[in-house]
């Protein structure tokens, strides 16, 4: 039998920190991969363990009914479970030894469902993950104030020229029925200088619309709204001994994750009697600093190289 380690689980996809995610994770018990997507990281724990078991959740069907493809096709249905849903509010229940989110966007998101996520095809701007609720980002950019989009833009994507995107999209929307990422990359190209956008060094100077198609992303799907009540529930259902894997892509999700992680593992100590500011906490950060993929993993999958992945274990109940 082959190494599961040493080779992505699904085959044309690739899982990013996937080394590392095995390297870190509990051996047996029960894995809660709280993004299952195309279920790569959850084929390879369920390989490496064969008395395993993993519980998958996806918000997204179509990605949900893909993963289950897969998990039959390496004959692994018997060890998982999968449902539809949302990680902060896991449809699993009980407690588990390792649990996973990958907040990142699946490739098959950018590359074949028609979501309007990419700004490099031309689609419908939905950017919905779960198309049965919530309303899509034209629709919501159709009733929004050039206040809310500016605002939202410098909140979830740091984006300097805010002013000048809001209100071409403002404007755009008053004179369409319905965006599409076509229009919204036409206004960042207009709005961001053209010395930055073909001087600039960066991915998101060279691609001006990376930022604002990042910040409708998150407002859309309340991405940080369920990160923040993720990093509440989640350590609470770990065993002891137990791991909390995050992997995030933006400074946003790693900031918010970090801060989390590291308020646990530390408690503040008011005795005034006290040597140290901070007691041991019930949990032990075990990433100090996040880890990075490999200039190897960067070359052959160049969209991982944002990644960060934390790791938060817990010590005791």
């Amino acid at each position: 039998m082959s190494d599961p380690s040493l080779e992505p689980a699904s085959p044309g996809h690739i899982s990013v920190l996937y080394n590392e995610f095995l390297a870190n994770s509990r051996l047996g018990g029960r894995l809660l991969d709280g993004t299952l997507g195309l279920a790569g990281h959850t084929i390879g724990w369920l390989k490496q363990n064969p008395q395993g078991r993993a519980c998958g959740i996806d918000q997204d069907e179509a990605m949900l009914a893909q993963a289950r493809r897969r998990l039959e096709q390496e004959g692994l249905t018997q060890r998982a479970e999968t449902c539809h849903g949302s990680f902060e509010d896991p449809c699993c229940t009980g407690s588990f030894d390792t649990i996973l989110l990958d907040l990142g966007i699946s490739s098959l998101h950018i590359d074949s469902l028609e979501r309007g996520i990419s700004y490099r095809e031309d689609s419908l701007l939905d950017m919905r993950l779960d198309t049965s609720s919530g309303e899509p980002a034209w629709e919501w950019l159709k009733k929004a104030t050039e206040k809310d989009i500016r605002e939202i833009l410098w909140k979830y994507g740091e984006e300097k020229f805010a002013p000048r995107i809001a209100a071409g999209i403002v404007r755009r929307a008053a004179a369409t029925e319905k965006l599409r990422t076509t229009d919204i990359v036409e206004i960042c190209e207009q709005a961001v200088p053209a010395k930055i956008r073909y001087e600039g060094k960066t991915h998101s100077a060279r691609n001006p619309a990376v930022k604002t198609f990042q910040a409708l992303r998150i407002v859309t799907n309340r991405e940080l709204e369920k990160l923040e009540k993720a990093l509440v529930h989640l350590p609470q259902i770990l065993t002891t001994g137990g791991s909390l894997i995050i992997i995030s892509f933006h400074s946003l999700e790693d900031r918010m994750v970090k801060q989390s992680f590291l308020g646990r593992s530390r408690i503040k100590d008011e005795s005034p009697f006290a040597r140290s500011n901070f007691l041991h906490g019930d949990y032990e950060l075990v990433t100090p600093k996040a880890i990075m993929p490999t200039q190897d993993e960067i070359e052959q999958n160049p969209r991982s190289r944002s990644a960060r992945m934390r790791i938060l274990r817990k010590v005791r109940s």
